[in-house]
């Protein structure tokens, strides 16, 4: 018995199956059926499904042109039991059955099938249905059932679950047809006799012998031209081979090849004895044959689940391990000796000396994860650094699963463990860019803030100097020289605003967000009152309706909401401003969509993504001014909430923005 088995303190290489890789390897193994009948095989299989599409109930249904009939049913959604059949109209088995890909139906509620008797009449909620084939031939469908809809939609890892599902219980069940066969051929006169007077070269046949050969005629007088005919002709000469060594050498004759029996060919099992005159001479020969037609599938069968459980394993480039407890022994995959660094052919994996080679900083956290897994059956996953082949550390990641007997003492576990250095040192490499990003960040923020400080300080002496020229001594300039004061002091203006801008602009990625629930009608109410005056000049009228409490930083969303009603007034038309402030909840995304409308000049629609651009004006200054960073600075702030802003706009009859933002 093992430490980790007596103390519990010793971890375990594995981990819990949730993950793709190992039910994939759990579905392949299930068609292993040398262990288990094929019946306990598909229910294992079925749920093994359940649980990790967490549905309640999965079903095998044979079909045919009216019904659809429950062979196999595990779990409870819909009123069922294997045996009972429902129409065809009721159930998706149409469906699946005339497609070429799976269905797959997370939310029936919000499909095209939402008035299928399957959902309104049975309470189907969520399907995922695939086709089975049998020795070619449609056999009917795999189904997996929900009572309530999915909230997620299905991706390419669940894909290769399904198409493994289905792949292994269409083998299960082709395996399950040719025992049937094999099992009816064996019952009774199975096996065909045959016999064989060599001097007077005289065959007699069996009844049976000619049933095997497709031959239903009993007055069939069998010859030896007749024999080679149906014989496979790739197989003739081994046959001639076998019998010379067996007459020379009286060594038995046991031999397997084909024959034609109607228009296929079958495998067949061929026994044989001679006897010998005192001479040495073969007089008589007799034996058998036996129909493993049968038989050959199964082990083409096994052989095919058996290398695709290989190039599973192999191609996700995962080593695999198992632990006997009651023998104590411990199997290692040639993949898992590759990524230790082991050589396979001298190496005999063992728990000491795995974990003599775990880093001794690492060792802690594998032995209480183990502890915790055979114990609690918390699942096992565990990263750990572990000494290499060459002597060198790498990162492994190892995940497993224990189970256990009625007393609760493990009985086996088994598992994977895969390399992930690269992915420990890209970690590693992104910290340390996000540390000098950081530093970065500061530098240039503190750098922006003196610059900024530096740059308006001679900006406002030159707006100040402007005018004092134009209080003291406008009698003296002429119109030009006014004219020029009056450029100067306006381009001091701008500079000034342009760099007050560029702060805010570079401030709202930097500074850190303070993110509450934020009530966006007071939050408009707010802007409301800081505007009060420039709606008054301009007889705006500004509304609010439905606003929502949403997530953010309730500053940030203010210069938004702030910005956008002033650009509102800005570009205004010839008839008063109407600016309305709107939200509704959009279901299929779980946000809130705040939409700002005006009835001002709007914009081309060709300019919607434009001008969100910074320093990007539609306009010249002199028709409006600005710096053109308003809207660049409103789409950083949304997208620091991950959020999106967005507009629509209409030239001379007004504009639409339109900003995603989280719930509360």
């Amino acid at each position: 018995m093992s430490t980790l088995q007596n103390s519990k303190n010793e971890g375990l290489p594995g981990t819990k199956s949730g993950q793709t890789r190992q039910i994939v390897h759990d579905l392949l193994a299930c068609a292993r059926v040398d262990e288990s009948d094929i019946r306990v095989s598909l229910d294992r299989i079925l749920i093994q499904l359940r649980r990790y599409f967490s549905l309640q109930q999965a079903v095998i249904s044979r079909t045919d042109i009216d019904s659809c009939l429950f062979e196999y049913v595990s779990g409870q959604a819909v009123e069922t039991r294997p045996g009972a059949q429902l129409p065809r109209s009721e159930v998706f088995c149409s469906k699946v059955v005339g497609g070429e890909a799976p269905l797959w139906i997370p939310d029936l509620a919000s499909s095209q099938y939402r008035d299928h008797p399957f959902r309104t009449k049975h309470g189907v909620e969520c399907y995922i249905g695939g086709r089975l084939a049998v020795a070619g031939r449609v056999f009917g469908t795999l189904g997996l059932i929900g009572s309530s809809a999915r909230s997620k939609s299905f991706d390419d890892d669940d894909e290769l679950v399904l198409e493994v599902a289905i792949s292994q219980i269409s083998l299960l069940l082709s395996l399950d047809e040719a025992r049937q066969r094999f099992h009816l051929a064996i019952s009774g006169a199975n096996v065909g006799i045959w016999d064989w007077d060599i001097r007077a070269d005289a065959l007699y046949w069996s009844p049976r012998h000619l049933e095997i050969l497709g031959i239903s005629d009993p007055d069939h007088q069998p010859s030896a031209e007749d024999y080679r005919r149906r014989v496979h002709p790739d197989d003739l000469n081994r046959i001639r081979d076998s019998q010379r060594e067996h007459l020379d050498s009286h060594m038995p004759m046991d031999i397997e090849y084909r024959v034609k029996r109607g228009s296929e060919w079958v495998d067949i099992r061929a026994r044989g004895q001679a006897v010998w005159d005192e001479n040495g001479q073969a007089v008589r020969m007799a034996g058998s044959i036996e129909d493993i037609t049968a038989q050959k599938l199964e082990r083409e069968a096994l052989a095919i689940s058996e290398e695709r459980y290989q190039l599973a394993v192999e191609g996700a480039s995962v080593g695999i391990w198992d632990w006997d407890p009651v023998t104590d022994k411990l199997y290692w995959s040639p993949q898992l000796m590759t990524i230790l660094g082991f050589d396979k052919e001298s190496f005999k994996p063992s728990f000491e000396a795995w974990a003599r080679a775990i880093h001794a900083d690492d060792v802690g956290d594998v032995v209480r994860a183990g502890s915790r897994h055979l114990e609690s059956g918390e699942e096992y996953s565990v990263e750990y650094r572990i000494r290499h082949g060459d002597g060198e550390y790498i990162w492994v990641r190892t995940r497993g699963q224990a189970i256990w007997d009625s007393d609760g003492k493990p009985l086996r576990m088994a598992g994977s463990l895969y390399d992930i250095t690269d992915v420990k040192r890209a970690e590693d490499k992104l910290r340390e860019q996000a540390s000098e990003l950081e530093r970065t960040n500061t530098e240039l923020e503190s750098f922006a803030m003196a610059a900024s400080h530096d740059l308006q300080e001679p900006l406002r002496k030159i707006s100040a100097f402007g005018d004092i020229l134009v209080d003291r001594y406008s009698d003296v300039l002429d119109e030009g020289g006014r004219e020029i004061v009056d450029i100067m002091v306006d381009g001091s203006s701008r500079m000034q605003q342009l760099i007050v801008d560029l702060l805010a602009y570079s401030k709202s990625s930097n500074t850190e967000m303070v993110t509450t629930d934020v009530d966006l009608a007071a939050l408009l109410e707010d802007v409301r009152l800081t505007l009060g005056v420039q709606l008054e000049e301009v007889s705006a009228t500004l509304s609010g309706s439905n606003l929502p409490v949403v997530r953010g930083d309730a500053g940030l969303l203010r210069q938004v909401f702030q910005n956008l009603i002033s650009n509102a007034l800005k570009y205004r038309g010839d008839a008063d401003p109407y600016i309305e402030v709107t939200a509704r909840f959009e279901t299929a995304t779980n946000d809130w969509l705040v939409i700002v409308s005006d009835n001002g000049i709007g914009f081309e629609a060709k300019y919607e993504k434009r001008i969100f651009q910074i320093f990007e004006r539609l306009h010249t200054r002199g028709e409006f001014p600005g710096t053109g960073i308003g809207l660049a600075l409103c789409q950083r702030i949304i997208a620091r909430h991950k959020g999106e802003i967005w507009a629509q706009g209409n030239e001379r009859i007004g504009a639409s923005f339109f900003i995603k933002l989280p719930v509360a």
